[in-house]
């Protein structure tokens, strides 16, 4: 039955598709830059989009890691600085979180998440944030929210490039750079980055400087594009990163471990647009390998590596003014091995179709909707739906009501891996439902949000009866939430004033134990100041407070981890005609301030960082 259901949604698909190409002699202009994103631009109203633009990339002196744990609701958990870095989004697991490149999921098929400090801020051109569920359009994993890093083709006449060299405490050195050239025909963007650290920083819990935690790190990007004609473009990401990270000790007993990873990402993309009708083709191929070395200084190692395949179709298709269609098809195939990991053959495949339809009812209402069907060589997948409602009477207010129903499947170490792994996992599915109200006057913004998300068949990872952790569905989740956010800009004379704040409540708990889940804070606040004088002066200010933590399912207090604030700083001065040269000086914990994510992984006091940026 369920492959007639999918045969029966492609076929309308495929037919929109065939519709979308009749004949039409007035072919839109394609925009000088052009940007991944299709379908949630059109479909995904309902749902409130956080923008990181380039500007906010490029001014930020941290990593990934630190600007969205400043700027956005997400929580992130650190095992130690510049170690694994995962989100936890409205009160969900890093597993629950999408993260996606230039439209492709890259969660990883062997832990299912992504290490936020292995992805290098200033190769992505925007970063957009999507509370909420959005199982219909990104797929497995798309529970608490979306994470999308695009890269955008640009068709204008330019050739710039920028250098930068950093040092920062703790012997942390960082060394970056990006070359943009482009005409009306061609786009060519290519960067790397390289980052080292001795990460010795003293712990004064322990009463030591914190062991065994060197790290490097190396990446490198490209992006390349061709404008056929006005209808026509192809273009192509890559992506190589590769790293080595030793993990601190907690007591003078423990052994040492290492880690490294490497992982390739290749993308290439076939863009069409004409009057009515929009396309884009991606097809893609991921590795991923990680080698574990838990006994230094011996060679002996564990090992995982998966190879995928990805290929994407999307296309939008403007019945009038009023109604748009919108259809996705993706094929994924992966396939996973490992030395001493138990992950050996693992195979999946994933055939996805979804249909989603938009209609602006009147200048103040605006509604949409979407279905998909999911068929998995390893599961039976659940019927996902998703539904939106816009209502904007007045145009400094809007409302904005959105229900959804998401799901995940267990990754290749949920099943695999031994000890613990377990073949009769079940997938994940959540139902969600979302109220937002948006105020927009002038250079005044203010957001609020409060949702409700149910979660059944939750996979963790907990303690067996034979002494090791193993995966298991447990109980339901029901998480409700507040988000208020809101931002303020200032200019006078040459001076630019931007302000912003948030504040989430996340209360995500086991109904049947009525226990809190775990690495979830209940409150987390954060605000921030940024002056700019002239264009070529500024500084900012950023404070962040995290309430206390849970660590144990049962909610023992005694393993609490304790809340805490933080206050970051930096300044910096631009001067140069033809060639610009940038100093920034940064501190981060200016206030010393002890603090940890996850239990006896302490995060750094007070350290600084130097940096020289030149612009060609």
């Amino acid at each position: 039955m369920r492959f007639k259901q999918l045969a029966l949604c492609m076929s309308a698909l495929a037919f929109g598709h065939v519709f979308g190409q009749e004949k039409n002699t007035t072919a839109n202009v394609l925009d000088e830059i052009i940007i991944t994103d299709l379908v949630s631009k059109n479909f995904q109203k309902s749902q409130q989009v956080l923008v990181l633009s380039d500007s906010i990339i490029r001014d930020h002196q941290g990593n990934l890691t630190q600007l969205l744990q400043f700027k956005t609701p997400i929580f992130f958990k650190e095992n130690g600085y510049g170690m694994v870095s995962s989100p936890s989004f409205r009160g969900t697991t890093a597993q629950q979180t999408a993260v996606l490149w230039n439209g492709i999921p890259v969660n990883s098929f062997l832990l299912g998440q992504t290490d936020f400090n292995s992805m290098m801020l200033k190769s992505y051109d925007a970063i957009n944030i999507t509370p909420g569920g959005s199982g219909v359009l990104q797929g497995s994993g798309a529970i608490g929210g979306a994470i999308s890093l695009e890269n955008y083709l640009n068709f204008t006449n330019r050739n710039q490039g920028e250098v930068s060299f950093g040092y920062g405490s703790f012997s942390t050195y960082n060394a970056s750079g990006r070359w943009q050239v482009s005409s009306k025909k061609w786009s060519a963007d290519f960067s790397v980055n390289h980052l080292t650290s001795e990460n010795d920083f003293d712990q004064p819990k322990k009463g030591w400087k914190n062991k065994n935690g060197a790290f490097y790190s190396n990446t490198l990007g490209a992006t390349l594009g061709y404008k056929i004609n006005e209808k026509h473009t192809l273009s192509y990401y890559g992506s190589t990163y590769i790293d080595e990270r030793h993990f601190a000790l907690v007591s003078f007993n423990q052994l040492p471990t290492k880690y490294q990873n490497t992982s390739f990402k290749n993308l290439l993309r076939w863009h069409y647009v004409n009057s009515r009708f929009e396309s884009n083709l991606r097809l893609a191929h991921f590795y991923e390998q990680y080698k574990y070395f838990d006994n230094l200084p011996s060679i002996a190692y564990k090992e995982g590596n998966v190879s995928s395949v990805f290929s994407k179709w999307e296309g939008t298709y403007k019945i009038n003014n009023s109604n748009k269609l919108a259809s996705v098809i993706t094929f994924t195939n992966s396939s996973g091995n490992g030395h001493d990991s138990g992950i050996s053959g693992a195979k999946r495949s994933n055939l996805e179709a979804s249909l989603l339809y938009a209609n602006q009812l009147t200048d103040k209402v605006h509604i949409e909707g979407g279905v998909k069907l999911d068929y998995s060589s390893d599961y039976q997948t659940p019927f996902l739906y998703s539904a939106g409602l816009v209502y904007q009477p007045h145009k400094y207010y809007t409302l904005k009501a959105r229900t959804s129903k998401n799901y995940r499947i267990p990754t290749f170490n949920d099943l695999y891996w031994q000890p613990g792994g377990n073949l009769n996992l079940k997938p994940e599915e959540s139902f969600q439902y979302e109220i937002n109200q948006e105020f927009n006057y002038k250079k005044l913004t203010v957001n609020a949000a409060v949702y409700y998300n149910e979660i059944k068949n939750l996979i963790q990872w907990i303690p067996t009866s034979s002494g090791y952790w193993g995966a298991q569905n447990t109980a339901q989740n029901t998480i409700f939430g507040i988000e208020l956010n809101g931002s303020y800009s200032l200019q006078f004379n040459k001076n630019t004033i931007q302000l912003n704040a948030l504040y989430a409540y996340t209360n995500s708990k086991n109904p049947e134990t009525n226990t809190y889940q775990i690495y979830v804070p209940l409150h987390k606040a954060s605000a921030g100041i940024a002056y700019t004088f002239n264009k070529n002066f500024g500084f900012n200010v950023d404070a962040l407070f995290m309430g206390e933590v849970y660590t144990r399912t049962n909610n023992d207090v005694a393993y609490n981890l304790d809340s805490y604030a933080l206050l970051n700083s930096s300044v910096w001065y631009e001067f140069g005609k033809t060639t610009k040269y940038k100093i920034s000086l940064s501190g981060k914990n200016i206030t010393n301030q002890m603090y940890q994510t996850v239990i006896e992984r302490w995060l750094p006091g007070v350290n600084y960082n130097a940096q020289l940026t030149i612009k060609i």
